[in-house]
């Protein structure tokens, strides 16, 4: 009887290693994507920007 206590009181805490272990992991995806998000937006605004400044001169210089 004590026994089987023992197994079952194992078997739930390896499950609850198990399953902090999976929340510990969850921390990772933001780690990896924020520096990429911000670089990444930093780029695209970047790149929006210049292609109005671009298309500004080139009605600017038509208008010439």
């Amino acid at each position: 009887m004590v026994l089987k206590k023992v197994r079952e009181f194992m078997f739930l805490t390896i499950l609850l290693i198990i399953w902090l272990a999976k929340l510990a992991t969850l921390g990772l995806a933001s780690d990896v994507f924020s520096p990429w998000m911000n670089v990444s937006d930093s780029l695209l605004a970047n790149f929006w920007l210049k292609k109005e400044i671009r298309k500004k001169r080139k009605y600017q210089n038509l208008g010439d």
